[in-house]
């Protein structure tokens, strides 16, 4: 009944039952679909505990970056969409009552809400796991450094005593064919 006398009042004011369905749609069955993240194509980086080469160290970065880039631009286009009902179809909203546009503008305030806590819960979690790789990949990096040095330093070292030895060896009276005495 209530369906009829919003048609009815639409073929009144010009409208058409395309356009009660759309404002049927915007007042109570609106969900977001148009906005979702999991829509977007954002996808989640890859990002494992721990990067030991510079190409897997690369991939992370890039991977990372390519996520940071398109939910910036999901962000962008969720601001875009501000005030509330701004989205509407054109020309939607001049046949709304004001109760009705009043009704969609709240719903989808309520599921632009929806959404964005969506995406910050996933933004979070992804940026989350990149701060914990950052450090585990930093932390490995300084220690293989730190190994790489010590290395180097024992093969310094030992380059050191080498020479140290032959020049002992050139100077030793055994060297010359001397008996020693």
């Amino acid at each position: 009944m209530k369906a009829q006398v919003m048609l009815v009042a639409l073929a009144l004011a010009g409208g058409s039952a395309a356009a009660a369905d759309d404002i049927e749609f915007y007042t109570t069955k609106y969900v977001g679909d148009d906005i979702a993240y999991e829509n977007v194509g954002c996808g989640k980086p890859a990002i494992p505990a721990l990067s030991q080469t510079k190409k897997e160290i690369k991939k992370v970065s890039d991977e990372m970056e390519a996520w940071r880039s398109c939910y910036n631009a999901y962000t962008e286009r969720l601001a875009s969409l501000q005030p509330v009902g701004k989205a509407l179809p054109a020309g939607l909203a001049e046949r709304m009552t004001p109760a009705q546009l009043a009704q969609a503008k709240n719903r989808m305030a309520q599921v632009y809400n929806a959404v964005i806590d969506e995406a910050e819960s996933v933004a979070k979690v992804v940026m989350a796991e990149h701060s914990a790789w950052m450090a585990k990949t930093d932390e490995w990096v300084k220690l293989e450094d730190a190994r790489q040095k010590d290395k180097q330093a024992q093969i310094d070292r030992m380059a050191r005593e080498m020479q140290l030895d032959r020049g002992n060896a050139r100077g030793s009276p055994l060297s010359a064919g001397g008996s020693g005495k």
